[in-house]
């Protein structure tokens, strides 16, 4: 086979890589763009097996069997379109290389190869930096703690990372309106935003959001514009706790400004009528004002004392100094106290629980007199409260069972919340914040106990702590 056969093919595709070589894989021609590839002359790598152009194992790219896989035209006598490759040159450079392969026929015989091939190496890199990048994007789109949507112009979401799917509460925000999930006075609210996006303005706004679903939310919501042709970023930073926490602390305020200014103003007033009937030895009468005056005395106490532990929950430096007490003493010291400060004696204790727990004797006695100074505010004057004292294997229990208004299912939910106070408290304008079983609650988690309640027409109200026994020796 001569090489002036061959000449005329390999100019023709000068743009690219070629290489002719006889049915025994020896070298016959290599064009400019080939030997600029390779870093071998034409004239050198005459004969040359054009495997041995390729190192080691990627030597596969161009050997007889690769060819007989990849070249099945070469008994169809059709050309055949390779996908790329990567290899390594003489100059161990890896290089990526896409190429077609052309067998040459004589009478239905094999005779020859043409190989046109090519350097995609630059492409290749890009196009692997792109994915490295894209894959990085991807990992901080997707951890991000705000919700993340790419929107394009339409208003159509494109992308959604986790975050967002949690904030609308769905996990298949992908071409989906931005504005379906909304409530219609909301979607005209960020319509308004979206507007502004679109005439290319980067904005942070604040706002609030109802969905469909009647979920509400406190948002703040920042734009980025163009970030890709036609593909826009909305970032939402959830503000609802935050906003929620603000009017806790705002209510709180207003709350404990009320409360402390009511009893106080009676102490005042009851002094002052003290003080009167003092001068005139009418000691009967003042000796009832004391008792009202002691009472007002023991509100204020036990305010601040909520106020103080509340306080202390809330920043953790809530202080426990545990000892191993007996449970029924504790209980029935703090009955007395109650009974010697109210000056009546309407509670009835049933059973016992022998029980000793280890815990802060004080911090146990100030759930104990939440519960009972609670039951006698909203239990009828004829009627009794009753504190039955029990224990299992592991627990000892205090029930306190009032006969007042069953609470509601609605109120029972939310009693151990901060500042949360229920409809007869409001209706009938007992005293309180709101805040004693939200203390007494974490008090009794921090032992492993429970606190609960349950409430009916049958049985009325009842409040039952459990506290974890010690085990006996």
């Amino acid at each position: 086979m001569k090489n002036t056969q061959y000449t005329d093919v390999a100019l023709e595709t000068a743009l690219f890589g070629t290489i002719i070589a006889d049915e025994k894989y020896a070298s016959i021609y290599l064009n400019q763009y080939a030997e600029d590839f390779f870093g071998i002359s034409n004239a050198d790598v005459q004969g040359i097996d054009i495997r041995k152009l390729i190192h080691g194992k990627d030597q596969r790219i161009i050997n007889s069997k690769h060819i007989c896989q990849v070249s099945d035209p070469l008994v169809s006598g059709k050309s055949r379109e390779l996908s790329s490759h990567v290899f390594r040159n003489v100059k161990n450079d890896p290089v990526w290389v896409e190429y077609t392969s052309h067998p040459i026929l004589q009478r239905n015989k094999i005779r020859g190869l043409i190989v046109h091939f090519y350097d995609s190496t630059v492409v290749m890199k890009s196009f692997q930096e792109m994915l490295q990048l894209r894959a990085k994007y991807r990992i901080v789109f997707e951890v991000a703690v705000d919700a993340t949507l790419i929107v394009n112009n339409n208003g159509v979401i494109q992308e959604a990372n986790v975050a967002a799917e949690n904030l609308f509460d769905n996990e298949n925000l992908r071409q989906k309106s931005l504005f379906s999930f909304l409530t219609s006075q909301s979607k005209g609210v960020l319509k308004h935003i979206w507007e502004q996006v679109l005439a290319n303005e980067t904005l942070d706004a604040t706002t609030d959001l109802e969905f469909k679903t009647k979920k509400q939310i406190h948002v703040e919501i920042a734009a980025r514009t163009e970030v890709l042709p036609g593909q826009h970023v909305l970032i939402f930073h959830d503000l609802t706790q935050k906003k929620e926490e603000q009017l806790k602390r705002d209510s709180f305020i207003a709350l404990v400004s009320h409360e402390l200014r009511n009893p106080l103003a009676v102490l005042k007033t009851l002094t002052e009528l003290a003080k009167i009937k003092l001068s005139k030895n009418a000691l009967k009468p003042t000796s009832q004002y004391l008792e009202k005056m002691d009472e007002k005395i023991h509100f204020i106490t036990d305010l601040l004392s909520s106020l103080v532990s509340a306080l202390q929950i809330g920043t953790g430096k809530i202080r426990f100094n545990d000892n191993v007490e007996d449970f029924d003493r504790i209980v029935r010291g703090v009955i007395w106290e109650i009974k010697k400060a109210s000056g009546k004696s309407k509670i009835r204790v049933l059973g016992q629980s022998k029980a000793k727990i280890r815990v802060d004797r004080s911090r146990i006695s100030q759930v104990c007199s939440n519960l009972l100074w609670n039951a006698m505010k909203y239990s009828p004057e004829e009627k009794d409260v009753i504190v039955e004292l029990r224990s299992d294997e592991s627990s000892a229990f205090m029930s306190v069972q009032n006969f007042g208004k069953p609470i509601s299912k609605s109120d029972i939910s939310k009693l151990f919340q901060p500042f949360f106070r229920g409809a007869e408290a409001k209706e009938k304008r007992k005293n309180g914040m709101g805040m004693g079983l939200f203390v007494s609650k974490q008090i009794v988690d921090r032992y492993k106990g429970k606190l609960y309640v349950s409430s009916s027409n049958k049985h009325r109200t009842i409040f039952t702590m459990k506290i974890p026994r010690m085990e006996e020796k």
